[in-house]
Order: C-alpha cells, then sequence, then structure tokens
C-alpha cells in the first residue's frame, strides 16, 4: 500500500513538473489605479499553467524593482497559510489589487518609474514531502520532485505619475470640501457673534426699560421673561 502511495506522488510530482514546464508563456500585465496597482498573471499560452500562491501570505509572490515602492499592507488576518495551487487556461488570468506605498523623498522626484513582478511559490510537492508521519504514526518517506527553478516574471515599466490623475483629483476634492467646511465655520462664528452681541444690547434695553419706564404688568412680565431668556444664553457662553 505504501509503495503505491509513493508511486502515487511521484507521478503526481512528475506531472506537476512538466505542467509548469511550460511557464514562458505566462506573462504580467499591470493596471494603474489610486495608490494601487492591479497585476495580472496571463496565460498566452496554447497549454494549461500552474501558478502557486500563498493562501495568507500573498504579497510574498509580489515584489517590485524600486526600493522606493512598497506594500501597504494593513492587519491580516488568516487562519492556515499553505500553497494554493491556481490552473489557468489558456487565456485566463489570476488578477490581484496590490495597494501601494510610494516614498518619493529618497530622489527622483515624484514620478518614480518602477515594475511589478511575480514568483510563483514553492508547488505543495516540495513542502509536503521527505522523511513525514502519516495519519496511523507511521513514518514514511516520500521522495521530493527534483527542485525548478522559478522565474520572476515582471510587468511592463509603469510610473508614478500614472496614478496622480486620480489621486491630484481626490486631493482637489479633499481641498474644496475642507474649504467648503471651513467657511461654515468662519460664518457660524461670526452669526453666533452677532447673536451674541445682539443678546447683550436687548439686555441692556430690557433692564432700562423695566427699571426706567412704568410699565403696565402684562409688558413687565414679558420683559422679565425676554431678560431671563438672555441672561441664560450670555451666560451659556461665559457673557453675563
Amino acid at each position: 500500500m505504501k509503495t503505491i502511495l509513493i508511486s502515487f506522488l511521484a507521478l503526481a510530482a512528475v506531472l506537476s513538473l512538466a505542467q509548469r514546464a511550460g511557464a514562458e508563456g505566462l506573462a504580467l500585465e499591470v493596471k494603474p489605479e489610486v495608490s494601487a496597482v492591479t497585476a495580472s498573471v496571463v496565460n498566452h499560452s496554447s497549454q494549461v499553467q500552474t501558478i502557486t500562491v500563498m493562501g495568507c501570505s500573498w504579497w510574498d509572490n509580489w515584489q517590485f524593482d524600486d526600493p522606493r515602492i512598497s506594500k501597504n499592507l494593513g492587519a491580516v488576518g488568516c487562519f492556515k497559510n499553505v500553497p494554493v495551487d491556481h490552473l489557468l487556461k489558456p487565456g485566463e488570468r489570476y488578477t490581484h489589487s496590490i495597494p501601494l506605498s510610494i516614498d518619493t523623498r529618497t530622489g527622483g522626484g515624484k514620478n518614480v518609474l518602477f515594475r511589478v513582478g511575480f514568483r510563483s511559490s514553492e508547488p505543495a510537492d516540495q513542502l509536503f514531502c521527505g522523511d513525514m508521519i502519516n495519519g496511523k504514526g507511521d513514518k514514511v518517506h516520500i521522495p521530493c520532485p527534483p527542485k525548478k527553478e522559478i522565474p520572476v516574471i515582471w510587468s511592463q515599466q509603469i510610473g508614478t505619475h500614472d496614478l496622480l490623475p486620480g489621486a491630484r483629483w481626490e486631493l482637489w476634492l479633499s481641498a474644496v470640501m475642507i474649504g467648503v467646511a471651513v467657511f461654515i465655520c468662519i460664518q457660524t462664528v461670526f452669526k453666533l457673534i452677532g447673536f451674541l452681541m445682539f443678546a447683550g444690547m436687548a439686555l441692556i434695553l430690557l433692564h432700562l426699560l423695566r427699571h426706567a419706564f412704568p410699565l403696565p404688568f402684562p409688558v413687565m412680565v414679558v420683559l422679565s421673561v425676554l431678560d431671563f431668556i438672555f441672561s441664560r444664553l450670555l451666560a451659556v457662553f461665559g457673557w453675563h
């Protein structure tokens, strides 16, 4: 039984290597986005191609040829990080969006030219081979297929200026929104100051009317109520 299992795994490894032998038919295409690129590994060959991507640490498969470009990764949660094979039929593509972080302080100005690279992970048959323990606790030896150098597939060269039109549009929109908010705040402050000045003058006038002139009782009640309201409003803002 062990001999049959080992023979089957060895045959699967040989078929996997034969399938990967046509990796020269793969190409990498990138589309600039705002603060990101959408990268696609495309199968331009006439055969089915296989690429391997880590289930969690997918960013390890992507790289850039300029140190000023890096991957802008947030918090990533993962349960099990294992290599995942993706079969690409002729014309099919594997696409992933890569958020970018651009450091323009190290020279080169705002326009940084760079390429995106993709390198397939080691296939699962390279990881699960050698001396292993099966489900019964017995030690078995699964032969490892010969290691094959996995090349990096590079995209066409793009520049950060390809990202700037969208970024500039967002910056202009943000500036307009901030300007509108500042204008509304200033207008509100001036209205509040004008209202407080009016309330203060009205309070002074009410005091004069109440104490300087003999007024009917209903009028005195109304003036007392207004006096109380304006006094409380001014007290709220510390102007009384």
